[in-house]
């Protein structure tokens, strides 16, 4: 058997990395989700704001997990289950300041919560920390959710401190 010249080597090399890519088998990529299902859902609040930015009031929007919204109920949790992430680059704390963002509490039947917070740097440029306090980057997410989702609930302004309090990691 005769060795491989190296260029060629490299190149099925190459190719075989970019199949894998294409493929969607990015060895970067690890996929999140929260764990809850839609029936361990008691009800859902989004709280809007702008992340680092100091507020008295902030947006509430409540959902109950009720026989009108249980599909709702199941997309909110699809939001956040099988999410495709990656490690969150170096400046994301600057780039996060005056984002939008987007504060998540799953209230469970139980009566304890689990909380996330999606910070929107850019469209398909998305920072979510997660319950454990790690944070990750995905593409999934829209600015318009708590637009959309408004009309399944009540909307009321509340005290900012009432919002998931996040932290960036440092």
């Amino acid at each position: 058997m005769t060795a491989m010249p190296s260029s060629r080597a490299t190149v099925l090399v190459i190719v075989a990395v970019l199949t894998l890519l294409l493929a969607g088998c990015n060895p970067f990529v690890s996929h999140r989700s929260l764990g809850v299902s839609a029936t361990d859902v008691a009800e859902i609040e989004f709280y809007d704001y702008t992340w680092g930015v100091d507020a008295r009031t902030i947006d509430r929007l409540t959902i109950v997990n009720d026989r009108a919204n249980r599909e709702v109920i199941d997309d909110l949790l699809r939001m956040f289950t099988d999410m495709p992430t990656t490690a969150v680059s170096a400046g994301a704390r600057d780039d996060a300041v005056g984002a939008q963002a987007l504060g998540v509490r799953y209230t469970l039947e139980d009566g304890s919560n689990v909380e996330v917070t999606r910070v929107l740097i850019e469209r398909y440029d998305i920072i979510v920390i997660w319950p454990d306090g790690t944070a990750s980057h995905t593409e999934w997410g829209s600015p318009d959710t708590f637009d959309y989702y408004s009309e399944f609930g009540t909307v009321e302004q509340v005290d900012a401190s009432e919002r998931p309090q996040a932290e960036l990691p440092r």
